[in-house]
């Protein structure tokens, strides 16, 4: 099965009061479900963003999407 990947964006605010937005990515499927979404990757939209592109470019398969995240924090 053919996925697209997209940003969702969150926010939450700390205990200081802070208002703070993080970035993560979904999976949809060809009629638009989303099937799998990891929000709070990260803090800044351009990394974020950098990785939908990589892996709609590498068409990167469900079952190695976690991987493929995990990989991109850890560097």
């Amino acid at each position: 099965m053919i996925f697209r990947y997209e940003l969702i964006q969150a926010g939450f605010v700390d205990e200081l009061g802070n208002k703070h937005l993080t970035y993560g990515i979904k999976a949809i499927d060809k009629n638009g479900k989303t099937i799998e979404a990891i929000e709070n990757i990260y803090t800044d939209v351009k990394q974020a963003e950098k990785l939908i592109e990589l892996c709609n470019e590498e068409k990167v398969e469900l079952v190695h999407f976690r991987d493929v995240i995990e990989d991109s924090i850890s560097e």
